[in-house]
């Protein structure tokens, strides 16, 4: 019985032993109860460490899973830094664990432990895969083309962090023009949209035109294409005076700088 144990050990050990180092460890005269003692106990250490570790990811996940909504978000833990002395806390003393830096791919958390009446911490890093629902490309999409919605899927996407620049709803991508060809299952970046100018050049603007608390309205034409927000050149053939306006409005502009 004792032979058969230390042969179990060596075997969940890889086997890496010789035939005559195998012999010799063998020997009746080196098996007795310390060294098969020994072997349990080694044994339990490690299926606990197991089961603690198991805990731990198990209890980061659903952490995660509440802090963020289950239909749009979904992760897969393992361990990136766990001190050797955490694993060796029996899984039941393990009562929570909360993440301490933003979920990313290599992200911080704190293990409580309660032994007794007092709770202490530690600190772990884990790696999270984290998975996005995203609108995809369902077919090849053209450099150019005008996105419609039997162009668009949604599907499981890896993203690096819970903030990207990725579209996040198929709304946002109908009628658009994308700026460079997706296959298909690709995400899309609000920077393969292009811009949608709500003034053209050669349009008649009204500038509004503030000073010391008296607005004026100027009418001007647009020297260049807008989008909203954007700063935008104009001329008053009026005054015969250039200006920079910002876009507030497909035929409003507010007052920049005169040039």
């Amino acid at each position: 019985m004792l032979k058969l144990l230390v042969l179990f050990f060596l075997f969940l050990n890889q086997n890496n032993y010789t035939s005559m180092q195998i012999d010799y460890i063998y020997s009746p005269a080196l098996i007795n109860t310390n060294n098969v003692k020994a072997v349990l106990c080694g044994l339990h250490q490690a299926e606990q460490n197991e089961q603690t570790l198991k805990k731990i990811l198990a209890m980061a996940q659903q952490e995660l899973i509440n802090q963020t909504d289950p239909d749009t978000y979904r992760f897969a833990l393992s361990s990136r830094w766990v001190p050797a002395s955490l694993l060796q806390v029996p899984p039941s003393q393990i009562s929570s664990v909360k993440p301490t830096t933003e979920i990313n791919r290599y992200t911080n958390f704190d293990v409580f432990i309660k032994q007794g009446g007092s709770t202490r911490r530690m600190q772990i890093q884990l790696s999270v895969q984290i998975e996005k629902m995203l609108p995809v490309a369902s077919q090849r999409i053209i450099n150019g083309q005008v996105i419609d919605a039997s162009q668009i899927d949604y599907q499981w996407v890896t993203v690096s962090g819970l903030n990207n620049n990725l579209v996040e709803s198929r709304q946002e991508l109908l009628g658009k023009i994308i700026r460079r060809t997706l296959t298909i299952g690709q995400p899309i970046r609000f920077a393969d949209l292009a811009s949608e100018f709500i003034i053209h050049a050669g349009d008649e603007v009204t500038m509004l035109y503030n000073r010391h608390g008296v607005e004026i309205l100027i009418k001007t034409e647009a020297r260049q294409n807008g989008e909203y927000d954007e700063v935008i050149t104009l001329y008053s053939n009026e005054n015969r005076t250039r200006y920079l306006g910002r876009v507030i409005s497909r035929d409003k502009v507010k007052w920049e700088k005169t040039l």
